[in-house]
């Protein structure tokens, strides 16, 4: 057959172009932010395009797994039902991102502030304990000391950092120059909210196409929710210090200071519920423009009241975590009203696993910076309450995959046990689990509701400085661990009799063998172990559950982290994370990573008009997360360019995942305008490929599936080494080609 120009797009964790060409390629040129690659020595033969570097390219993006609770949340926001009262949710989404950002400002406020300040005493500890520095300062720590509120002001003041640093994440852009970007947070001009040429309305209130190309931009809403998340972190950190100055939270309302930021945190709240302005340059918007100013000045008024007040150092902040208590009720109760105005779990759930991811990093690093500065464990007693939520809903999501792989197993005992397709029924569990785990995510929203509820009425005779019980203590340890039991071991005899029913006697015998190992350990401990420095003292349920849900994931963050900052290869596994929720516009929360997909889809539409332009007729082949961009692609062409187009995609995740989790936007019609496009007077110019055995691909209604066996465990990789790629691209080659 002739030469067939064609150019393959790669899926998830930035694919090298090695493997997508299976030689050692050569970079073509440069599109944007991403590259197209050929091979050495055939000029006539595929190319690849590659958009990973966007995700992981740079050393910087090692530090987005911190901000991966807003990514989560901000993806939340696009999975709402095409039928949701949508302004409601919206609002309310943005309502419970607001207080994921409060939230994790008010953590930071306990690493920088409460910790070092008031648990140590005052500051002396720490200044002495630096090397070369007690002798040198010891005249200013003298002098501190007699006003060691000064020394918490500075620690204070540190903590804005913080904000600065988020500030700079949500004015970055693959598109503008960072100053640009700064002035929209920060400048007052009310002109600088929307861009000459820009459409003023929020757009997310409607259910935007994905080949609308306004879907794609930076609309005025992600900058007035940046200034609206700038001025509520500020405020804050100013609220912090006013609650230590006046003795606690109720005393806020009695002081002008508490007064006046409580006034302005209401304002904010307000605001971030009417972002969705209809007509632009309104009073919302005035007022919006004005607020990361006013609450500098709320945090600096703040900041002079505790200076000028009598507080001292403290073994308990008084104040600190009734704001988080009132932070995470908010939190609670917005979610669970946004899953009564949105009809569907799925994005509840995913706002609460990035909260659980959040709350997890924040209570493993306040327990290493206790156990480093030497304080013992002082936090409060909803971490260990925490940490029991985080790891029984693990352990639910668990138990349901292990009883579908079970149940899986018996389709074993009916086909020979050498048919390849057995090879990969792990996979097929996996793959057939999705609606059972979305069955558990109701399950999840409803514990929540009953989570709140029972916290909100524990707490409310005495809403501020009560503590919940302690959860080491009888009755609640003793049952919380026999129930965690009893599904951890539900889990392994399921996977076991999956193993068994699947003839495969190692693999049984090596899950039985490691469950009971995990007992022991979770009963006995393993002396000298050590995570972020905190030994595993296990034995009991409180202790086996931070560990579980605080103390491993903070460290595996961390060491993600220190390792992408030095290789590339473990950012691009990490990068995973950003090619599935990064894709999306910020239009829900400011302060996750800059996305990717407005990038890349404009990158890859440039490169697709330039090839037309160049060729009469190309390939599109793409793979897996690639052929989400590519199809969005498709169809922002004009009929012309349509028309000479053929496409093949592979382990495509657009039917079976994209048109379930964001069904207001890649619906059955989107899908079949794409078909339409695609169609010809001799047939479709659509071919899919497919294995049982892929986890992520799937069948798409209307096209031509063609199912490889996987008889080697390829699962969702290397299709193009399939025989079935090379009949479906000369097939679709043949009805581009031919004569109408």
């Amino acid at each position: 057959m002739a030469f067939i120009p064609e150019l393959r797009v790669h899926g998830v964790s930035g694919t090298l172009p090695r493997d997508m060409l299976y030689t050692d390629p050569l970079p073509r040129d440069q599109v944007g932010w991403t590259r197209v690659y050929r091979r050495r020595i055939q000029s006539d033969s595929p190319e690849a395009f590659r958009w990973g570097g966007v995700t992981s390219g740079a050393a910087i993006t090692a530090f987005w797994l911190l901000l991966l609770p807003f990514a989560l949340a901000n993806t939340a926001g696009w999975m709402a039902a095409p039928r949701a009262w949508r302004v409601p949710f919206v609002s309310l989404i943005r309502l419970a991102c607001l207080m994921l950002t409060g939230i994790f400002v008010l953590e930071a406020v306990t690493v920088i502030v409460d910790l070092p300040w008031h648990r140590l005493g005052g500051p002396a500890p720490i200044v002495s304990a630096i090397p070369l520095i007690g002798d040198t300062l010891a005249d200013l720590v003298e002098w501190a000391w007699v006003n060691p509120r000064w020394i918490g002001a500075l620690l204070m003041m540190a903590s804005l950092l913080v904000m600065v640093v988020l500030t700079m994440v949500a004015s970055r852009s693959h598109f503008e120059k960072r100053s640009t970007a700064f002035r929209r947070v920060w400048s007052p001009a009310i002109d600088a909210l929307v861009a000459e040429g820009e459409d003023p309305r929020d757009l997310t209130v409607q259910a935007t196409s994905p080949s609308d190309p306004s879907m794609w931009g930076r609309p005025p809403t992600a900058d007035r929710l940046a200034r609206l998340h700038v001025s509520f972190g500020i405020a804050l950190i100013g609220l912090a210090a006013a609650a230590i100055a006046s003795g606690g939270v109720e005393n806020l309302p009695n002081t002008p200071t508490g007064l006046l930021t409580l006034a302005l945190v209401a304002v904010v709240i307000v605001a971030t519920l009417f972002a969705q302005t209809a007509t632009g340059y309104g009073v919302v918007d005035r007022i919006i423009a004005w607020l990361p100013i006013v609450s500098v000045a709320a945090s600096a008024s703040g900041l002079a009241a505790f200076v000028l007040s009598d507080a001292q150092p403290s073994r308990h902040l008084p104040g600190l975590h009734d704001l988080v208590f009132i932070l995470v009720a908010v939190l609670g109760a917005s979610v669970l009203l946004a899953f009564v105005c949105g009809f569907s779990a799925r994005p509840i759930a995913l706002m609460v696993i990035g909260g659980m991811a959040g709350g997890g990093l924040g209570a493993g690093l306040a327990m290493a910076a206790e156990r480093g500065l030497g304080t013992g464990s002082a936090l409060p007693n909803g971490f260990g309450w925490f940490a029991a939520a985080s790891l029984f809903g693990f352990l639910l999501i668990a138990a349901v995959f292990a009883i579908r792989f079970a149940w899986m197993g018996r389709r074993s005992l009916h086909p020979d046990r050498h048919d390849p397709r057995a090879v990969g029924l792990p996979m097929q569990a996996l793959r057939e689990t999705v609606p059972a785990v979305e069955a558990a995510f109701d399950v999840l929203v409803v514990a929540l509701a009953g989570v709140v509820a029972v916290v909100v009425a524990f707490r409310w005779p005495d809403l501020f400085g009560q503590q919940l019980p302690a959860i080491d203590q009888e009755p609640f340890s003793p049952w919380l661990g026999y129930a965690a039991t009893c599904l951890f071991v539900t889990i392994v005899l399921m996977i076991t009799l999956a193993f068994a029913l699947m003839r495969r006697g190692r693999q049984a015998v090596t899950t039985i063998i490691g469950g009971a190992a995990m007992l022991a350990v979770a009963r006995f401990g393993v002396p000298g172990t050590r995570v972020l420095g905190i030994p595993l003292d296990l034995g009991t349920f409180p202790s086996v559950a931070a560990a579980v849900a605080v103390l491993l994931p903070a460290s595996f963050i961390i060491t993600r982290i220190i390792g992408g900052l030095r290789n590339e290869d473990k950012r691009r596994g990490v990068g995973i994370i950003w090619d599935l929720a990064g894709m999306w516009p910020r239009w829900y929360h400011p302060f996750a990573p800059p996305p990717y997909g407005p990038r890349v889809v404009t990158d890859l539409r440039t490169e697709v008009e330039r090839r037309l332009g160049q060729d009469d007729m190309m390939l599109f082949a793409a793979h897996s997360q690639g052929s989400v961009l590519a199809s969005v692609v498709i169809r922002q062409l004009d009929d012309d360019q349509q028309s000479r187009l053929a496409y093949l995609t592979y382990g495509s995740p657009v039917e079976r995942l994209y048109r379930r989790l964001f069904p207001a936007h890649f619906t059955s019609e989107w899908i079949a305008g794409l078909r339409t496009e695609l169609e010809g007077a001799r047939g479709l110019r659509w071919r899919n490929l497919y294995r049982r055995t892929d986890p992520i691909g799937g069948r798409i209604d209307g096209v031509a599936d063609l199912e490889p066996i996987d008889d080697v465990g390829r699962s969702h990789s290397s299709y193009e080494l399939e025989p079935e790629y090379d009949l479906a691209r000369d097939a679709i080659w043949r009805l581009l080609t031919l004569p109408q």
